[in-house]
């Protein structure tokens, strides 16, 4: 899952660390064994109050490498899902676009 850096800011706030990496300029959640780092032991998010916008739009992901929007193939129930909000997904892909463009310059710098 890709993070913003409001996300990384807010679920570090709450006392957390080491939950993500960079790579290729994009910001992402860890898993463990497959699994998202914040799931417990019943599959229930941990932080769901404070989760990473993209997880709100799931299984509904952005592929930089085919640069759209798909759906995880990864989850069970991705069939029962529809994109009610096609244009807020949008905006939080460019948001991520643009934050992953200045952190390339800036390390170029």
């Amino acid at each position: 899952m890709m993070l913003t850096e409001e996300d990384v800011k807010r679920i570090s706030s709450l006392g957390y660390r080491n939950f993500y990496y960079e790579k290729d300029g994009f910001l992402y959640l860890r898993n463990v064994n497959g699994k998202c780092v914040f799931l417990d032991e019943n599959g229930l998010c941990k932080i769901y109050e404070h989760r990473p916008e993209g997880c709100r739009f799931y299984p509904f992901l952005y592929d930089p490498d085919r640069d759209e929007i798909i759906l995880d193939e990864d989850c069970p129930y991705r069939d029962e899902f529809t994109l009610e909000n096609e244009e807020n997904l949008k905006k939080l892909v460019l948001r991520i676009l643009k934050e992953r463009e200045r952190r390339i310059k800036e390390d170029k710098q």
